[in-house]
């Protein structure tokens, strides 16, 4: 059931999802200094530009008005508002990255099952390594790796079969590399369609797989490296 703080964002709950979501990013940008200028907080159409600008900077975010596909309704002014203003008084520039992510799948409606978190601490990325987490985990897994291991500093990409697992993985790259800027980070997969081309992966994390991409040993055949491990 979609809270009532979100429900009044607009008449569409997925659509109120969506747009709450994406105030949260726009907090985020806003305060991790991402953006020109902070965004006045009334007016429907103002906020429905700044999301739309969002999605414009980084198209995974796909929370504007723009990617709604109904003609490009418009979040209700004061209601967004007043979840702008609560995002903004989180000061999520201040928190660790977890938990800007946990409040954006919050307020998605998104839950992920729980991350096993000894694989985790216990894996050893090297400084420069390009680490695949499988769809659709939205980038759960990669976020707590980052945490664990803050010396890993190479390269995540982060699959996505559905709008919000990418919607998710677009707000985790843009936390790693501190830039709304989309690097490629994020790949769509699907089983009706082949897979994106990908750079040598040094590290697979299976977290939160669909069925179609099959168990741990197909996964690992199809995304080949020399380490992977289950969270």
């Amino acid at each position: 059931m979609t809270p009532e703080f979100i429900a009044r964002i607009h008449a569409d709950p997925s659509r109120a999802r969506t747009f709450a979501f994406g105030l949260v990013a726009l907090a985020v940008a806003e305060g991790r200094g991402w953006l020109d200028a902070a965004v006045p907080g009334q007016g429907g159409s103002v906020l429905a530009l700044a999301l739309d600008d969002l999605d414009a900077r980084n198209p995974h975010l796909r929370a504007g008005p723009a990617c709604a596909g109904d003609g490009g309704s418009e979040p209700d002014a004061r209601a967004g508002a007043e979840f702008l203003a609560w995002a903004r008084a989180q000061r999520l520039e201040r928190e660790a990255p977890l938990v800007a992510y946990e409040i954006a799948a919050l307020a998605l409606g998104v839950e992920l099952p729980g991350v096993i978190l000894r694989s985790l601490r216990e894996a050893r990325p090297g400084p420069d390594a390009v680490v695949f987490e499988t769809p659709d985990g939205g980038g759960y897994a990669t976020a707590f790796l980052q945490d664990y291991h803050p010396g890993w500093q190479g390269r995540s990409i982060l699959g996505a079969s559905t709008d919000h697992g990418e919607r998710l993985a677009g707000l985790v790259a843009a936390l790693r590399t501190g830039s709304l800027r989309a690097d490629g980070s994020v790949v769509r997969l699907a089983p009706d369609q082949p897979d994106p081309p990908l750079p040598p992966i040094d590290l697979v994390v299976i977290y939160n797989p669909p069925a179609w991409l099959g168990d741990p040993a197909a996964i690992r055949r199809r995304f080949p490296a020399p380490a992977a491990i289950l969270a």
